[in-house]
């Protein structure tokens, strides 16, 4: 009695009011019965209600059910999203899905979104509606109606969707929120004066993700600039100085490290800047 049901509660409100309804349906139930879920749909379909297959690929999807199913959004799952930019699997399974939605004319949602460069990265694939923490955490409805007033695009997402730029480049983008992450949780572990340094990754320049990058990608790209040129001494210094650091939290010399921390965030700083140069490049190769 569904159908019947929700027709029951939409008479209380103008006709119109129907088109701005969407449901979502665990992908894990529509496939338990898809032919009557798909029955049910269409049925809704007809007085203008959208639905979503939410969570999207943790349940047994095949392509026989996506024809079958015929809702218009495709939700992709958090679990998907928020591991994307460190693994590989799970990058793929996001790009095969947002291929896959454009293929059958779905509307992709991703979950989850939590960081710039989550965002960065789905817009290159194509995914251009997300929602996740990054945007807005839960509002009450009291706060919507000034939140979509107010609500402004991050500018660098704009840039990045309108630059036509290679996804081995990942590293490269996300290189200036790593480096001041990773100086800023150095300070908190100082402030606290907390030893354990396992929220800090030690890595030599060469070995770290924008090393890699600078190495393979950054030389084909850059080899010639002089601000790409620049970083390497810059960033060698930058991790040798963050492991000398974390050998002094780990003995509890907190004053030296202390001492340390104002250098450390310039070479961060100066770091950020060549890349932000580089990044204008990327941006706009002509």
């Amino acid at each position: 009695h569904f159908v019947d049901n929700l027709k029951r509660l939409l008479s209380n409100y103008p006709a119109t009011y129907a088109h701005f309804l969407k449901i979502e349906v665990l992908e894990s139930a529509a496939i338990i019965e898809p032919h009557k879920i798909s029955n049910i749909i269409n049925e809704c379909h007809a007085f203008g209600i959208e639905f979503a297959l939410d969570d999207f690929g943790t349940g047994y999807s095949s392509l026989a059910h996506l024809k079958l199913i015929p809702a218009k959004h495709l939700k992709i799952d958090q679990s998907f999203i928020r591991d994307m930019l460190e693994d590989k699997d799970d990058m793929a399974i996001v790009d095969a899905v947002v291929s896959m939605g454009d293929a059958f004319h779905r509307r992709i949602i991703a979950e989850g979104v939590e960081t710039f460069e989550h965002g960065i990265v789905l817009l290159k694939m194509g995914c251009k509606i997300m929602q996740g923490y990054y945007i807005s955490r839960p509002l009450p409805s009291s706060a919507v109606d000034e939140w979509i007033k107010n609500y402004q695009p991050n500018l660098e997402w704009i840039k990045w969707a309108k630059a036509d730029w290679d996804i081995h480049h990942l590293p490269f983008i996300m290189a200036k929120s790593d480096h001041l992450n990773k100086v800023t949780n150095i300070a908190k572990l100082i402030e606290t004066q907390e030893a354990n340094t396992s929220s800090v990754e030690i890595t030599s320049h060469h070995a770290s993700s924008f090393g890699e990058w600078y190495y393979q990608h950054g030389l084909t790209s850059f080899a010639k600039q002089q601000c790409f040129i620049k970083i390497k001494p810059l960033h060698i210094a930058l991790h040798v100085e963050i492991e000398q650091i974390l050998q002094m939290v780990k003995l509890g010399d907190f004053a030296t490290a202390q001492t340390k921390l104002p250098q450390l965030f310039e070479m961060q700083t100066e770091i950020a800047a060549l890349i932000t140069q580089l990044e204008k490049m990327l941006q706009n190769p002509s």
